[in-house]
């Protein structure tokens, strides 16, 4: 009787298996996320690839973000069609300069899975599309690479000088290729006259010039003392080889590039001669901080020197710009 029962339990257990469908029985999909690419200041490429079903139909599969790691608000997804293997997606309407988390998604009848979590920073981009990327240091965030705007960012065209002499004259906004030669590079990056950073529209939208305070708060961050950055002339030792570039640069100080700053020498125009001068040897940025009618203050770093320079010089000089906003 025993016999009987179990054979008769068993197959009425087949029957019932055989009689249902296989979606019923299945898992969620197994896939991963494919690493970001095409990063802009707007948009980005990613996807995934779905390497089982889960025993049920893909019916869509994309990848969603959000700028919160837990991925639990402002969430938003591609739909990227059905099926398993890989698929590519493309995301837009990003900001500049954010830190994004993106994953893969696959749905079936069992439900949605994911692959993992990958985080990626956009770039800043300027009026003219050039983009950057950018790098917390501290308090506050810098662009990695000087401005190579030629346009205010409400589009108006800043006045390009070649003439020595007219660039000791200029009264109005302009700026200059060193030599007068457009790069192929960001280390030949535009030189401005101070005219063009008191416009106050010379970064993108969301960013300035740093005011002599901001520069302050870079130093001390790097552990220049208040008594040493308030001084004027070379001061804080160490402090410009952490923001030199690892390359670039004849004699190497110390630490290089402990923060990925990417400080070249990019050289200056002077204000006095309007000639061209430095080029591989040092590079001297704004501040936004006027001194007095005829000088603002300015930061440079030297070939030799492991420090940074403070002082006020003349406006009518051609220096580099270096763009930064608080966190």
């Amino acid at each position: 009787m025993k016999a009987i029962l179990f054979v008769s339990l068993s197959f009425f257990a087949i029957s019932l298996f055989s009689g249902c469908r296989k979606e019923e029985f299945a898992g969620i999909p197994v896939l991963s996320t494919s690493a970001v690419t095409e990063i802009s200041g707007v948009s980005m490429s990613s996807g995934g690839n779905i390497t089982s079903d889960g025993g049920a139909s893909v019916t869509s599969r994309g990848i969603s973000w959000s700028q919160n790691p837990d991925e639990t608000s402002d969430v938003s997804i591609t739909s990227d069609g059905t099926g398993t293997g890989s698929f590519t997606s493309n995301m837009s309407g990003l900001i500049g300069s954010t830190t994004y988390f993106v994953r893969a998604y696959a749905t079936n009848s069992a439900g949605t899975a994911y692959g993992e979590q990958i985080s990626f920073t956009t770039r800043v981009t300027d009026v003219d599309g050039n983009s950057y990327n950018s790098i917390s240091i501290g308090t506050q965030t810098w662009m990695v690479e000087n401005l190579r705007v030629t346009h205010l960012n409400d589009g108006s065209e800043i006045s390009i000088i070649t003439s020595d002499l007219e660039w000791t004259t200029a009264s109005t906004p302009s700026y200059c290729w060193y030599f007068n030669i457009v790069p192929a590079d960001v280390q030949n990056s535009p030189l401005y006259n101070f005219n063009t950073v008191q416009t106050g529209k010379l970064c993108p939208a969301g960013w300035s010039v740093p005011s002599d305070g901001d520069w302050k708060t870079l130093e001390m961050f790097m552990g220049t003392s208040q008594a040493e950055v308030d001084m004027i002339n070379w001061r804080g030792e160490g402090s410009s080889s952490i923001l030199k570039a690892a390359d670039g640069w004849y004699v190497l100080n110390g630490i290089q590039d402990m923060y990925g700053f990417k400080a070249l020498p990019a050289g200056v125009r002077d204000g006095l001669s309007g000639g061209f001068i430095d080029f591989n040897n040092a590079t001297s940025w704004w501040s936004s901080t006027v001194y007095d009618e005829k000088n603002a203050w300015v930061r440079s770093i030297g070939r030799s020197q492991t420090t940074i320079y403070r002082g006020n010089l003349d406006t009518r000089n051609g220096f580099s710009v270096r763009c930064f906003k608080n966190n």
